[in-house]
């Protein structure tokens, strides 16, 4: 079976994820190797709803979002990132998880500069290298 970029890319986000603190509780796709400890699908947050959402022992809230080259140019993942930044804002502990296939973090960057999305310590760019971007 083949598995789309855009999930293998989920896979590496809820995995990071984890790596921080965050139990997943709602994934978008199929993973066999994430452990979600309540599985759904993600809600809509504000009007999106994100690939992944974790919580960890503090009630933080970590959003992860799997972006491919094409979409970060669209009018839908430009107001995905707006919404999911004001979210992380509310709290300083939140956090973003942003995952894009390696060579696409100039591009990224000049989407949230033009959105006037400062990175810092709540935002993280997560590239993954092509070669595990393929799969049979």
């Amino acid at each position: 079976m083949k598995i789309s970029r855009h999930n293998i890319i989920v896979g590496f986000v809820a995995g990071n994820a984890q790596k921080c603190g965050f139990k997943i509780k709602s994934l978008e796709g199929n993973h066999n190797n994430v452990t979600i400890y309540k599985p759904q699908l993600p809600e809509k947050l504000i009007n999106h709803r994100p690939d992944v959402i974790g919580l960890n022992i503090d009630g933080a809230v970590c959003i992860g979002e799997a972006k491919t080259g094409a979409d970060l140019k669209t009018r839908r993942s430009k107001t995905q990132l707006i919404d999911f930044v004001s979210i992380i804002r509310n709290r300083p502990d939140n956090l973003l998880i942003i995952g894009i296939p390696m060579g696409e973090k100039e591009l990224l960057l000049k989407v949230l500069r033009d959105l006037r999305i400062i990175i810092d310590d709540q935002i993280r760019i997560l590239e993954i290298p092509e070669t595990f971007l393929h799969h049979d």
